[in-house]
């Protein structure tokens, strides 16, 4: 009952964090979540901004999911909500790479209250930074996507460059349900799942 009280005020006050989403309180509390278990051939299709992006699986390697996406071009992704280990593509994405001292697998499985850091460095368009890295378990959230309605964890991952130079913030929605994120708002870029094929 704690668990589901603290879960109601966090996402009452985190709501703003989701524009144009519709969010609520979870009804029931959430089993912790284990991580996300990809498979090539799985497709998650998001609304970012007026575009449609197809983020296709096309490899699996431990605890990295390789994504080809038609707006960030090939994307891998480590599964436990740190930033991308690449982009390489244009359009929205400048071409980045991130490599952090120590992985953050141990944010799973998630459940409110759970925080993991890391430090590493960064190239991003040319330049390299060091990254100082932070992702939190904050609430479970029930929100509505065009894909559908989810009870999710809501993940706050925070990225400070050059000891404050400049902070990216992500937010994730996952839902254990799909095994993926249904929305994420990437430092102010909202993204929503309009649908999603496992393989």
């Amino acid at each position: 009952m704690r668990t589901l009280i603290l879960s109601a005020l966090a996402a009452l006050s985190l709501a703003a964090c989701a524009p144009g989403m519709d969010s609520r309180p979870v009804t029931t509390a959430m089993a912790p979540a284990p991580a996300p278990e990809y498979k090539v051939g799985d497709v998650f299709t998001f609304k970012v901004a007026v575009v449609e992006d197809d983020q296709r699986v096309t490899a699996v390697d431990g605890n990295v999911a390789t994504f080809d996406s038609k707006i960030f071009g090939t994307l891998k992704q480590p599964k436990a909500f740190s930033n991308p280990a690449s982009w390489t593509g244009s359009g929205y994405a400048l071409p980045q790479t991130v490599t952090l001292t120590s992985d953050m697998s141990a944010l799973f499985p998630l459940q409110i209250g759970k925080s993991v850091r890391s430090t590493g460095t960064g190239t991003f368009a040319g330049t390299q930074r060091a990254v100082a890295a932070q992702c939190d378990v904050v609430a479970s959230v029930n929100v509505m996507v065009p894909a559908g309605r989810f009870d999710t964890y809501m993940v706050e991952c925070g990225f400070v460059l050059d000891a404050n130079i400049a902070t990216v913030r992500y937010v994730y929605w996952y839902a254990p349900s799909v095994g993926h994120w249904v929305a994420v708002n990437r430092n102010g870029s909202i993204h929503q799942l309009l649908s999603y094929k496992r393989a």
